[in-house]
């Protein structure tokens, strides 16, 4: 079963993905043949239980997995590895504990080439954007989950990627932190227009998003359209 979004022209495009586990056969394939679009500049939750396959399609999407069948466009081009137009944020936020809040933010970008004052600039902008830029200096051990949670946020967004997908980003925080990780990437969907989607299994969390995809035994079973 598949749905596509209205919205035209789509900046990515999930198009008849499935996705079976070689070295599980006795396991029932993790996703059927499943299709949906994304506008741009789009807030989309994707819903499920554990083991439903929704992580097993971001990753696919992200392009850490391959799918056994159909095809990932980003932007009208086919995507099929990781690529800087997509940043990921986790429920592990894996910073590095020997580097400040600051320095993890310019891994990303020391990554694709020598650090200057316009790296450093783009950082603190983006600690900022994250309401931590008294933190800069703070290391992982020194700072809460919900702030190791912004750090990562901003580390995501350090090459300006044009997707954010986030995978169980809240699931490891209490209720108020929770919301609070919410709100700010309703902020940065509103403020940068930038895409996202959110995989999670707590509904309250979908309600956040603008469009909401559930899925179910590895196939999309319906598609809400919320309240932003």
């Amino acid at each position: 079963m598949s749905f596509v979004a209205p919205q035209s022209p789509p900046l990515l495009r999930v198009e008849k993905i499935s996705h079976a586990y070689t070295d599980r056969p006795e396991v029932t394939p993790a996703l059927a043949p499943v299709t949906f679009h994304v506008a741009e500049g789009e807030f989309v939750c994707i819903v499920g239980t554990s083991g439903s396959g929704k992580s097993t399609l971001l990753r696919i999407i992200g392009g850490l997995l391959q799918p056994t069948t159909g095809e990932v466009w980003l932007d009208g081009a086919l995507s099929t590895e990781p690529h800087p137009d997509i940043g990921f944020v986790f429920q592990k936020t894996n910073l590095m504990p020997w580097r400040t809040a600051l320095e993890n933010v310019l891994l990303p970008l020391e990554l694709h080439g020598s650090i200057g004052p316009a790296q450093s600039s783009q950082a603190i902008t983006l600690l900022e954007l994250v309401g931590l830029t008294a933190l800069r200096d703070r290391y992982p051990a020194q700072v809460s989950g919900g702030q190791k949670q912004r750090i990562g946020i901003a580390r995501a967004l350090a090459n300006r990627p044009k997707v954010l997908l986030s995978d169980e980003a809240t699931s490891a925080l209490d209720p108020e932190t929770t919301r609070a990780i919410l709100a700010l990437l309703k902020k940065i969907n509103s403020e940068l227009g930038l895409t996202i989607v959110l995989i999670t299994h707590e509904a309250e969390v979908a309600e956040r998003a603008e469009r909401v995809i559930h899925v179910r035994d590895g196939m999309i079973s319906e598609m809400d359209r919320v309240a932003a």
